[in-house]
């Protein structure tokens, strides 16, 4: 019983008050997230790598494919499989019309893929 007080009544067993910092830039990338940013979240983007802006140029949609297909090194894991391959035919369109596309008019265009399933090559 005496122990519980001590342990109670001891300010150094009291967490601290600050928030830790060690994840901040990782949250803020995660808290906004819109349609285009979760689709790449879940296709294995890293937040940190989560591009940021009302649009996306088509160097930009050319950086992302490239991360997409250089990070990482392996094929998507099956479960990242389907949005990884929306993600590559939604940055492929960007360069080829070389117009920078809206943050909203990817998310609009992601909504089209909705209803299509996307099979493996391993079935």
């Amino acid at each position: 019983m005496t122990l519980l007080s001590l342990v109670l009544l001891c300010p150094l067993a009291c967490a601290s008050n600050s928030p830790p910092q060690a994840y901040a830039s990782t949250r803020d990338a995660l808290a906004n997230l819109d349609e285009f940013g979760a689709l790449l979240t879940r296709a294995g983007l890293p937040p940190e790598l989560l591009p940021s802006g009302r649009e996306l140029s088509p160097e930009q949609a050319k950086q992302l494919r490239l991360q997409f297909h250089l990070y990482p090194l392996y094929p998507p894991k099956p479960v990242e499989y389907a949005p990884w391959l929306v993600a590559d035919v939604l940055l492929l369109d960007i360069p080829l019309k070389s117009t920078a596309v809206s943050r909203a008019e990817l998310g609009r265009r992601i909504q089209e893929f909705k209803p299509l399933l996307a099979l493996r090559s391993d079935g």
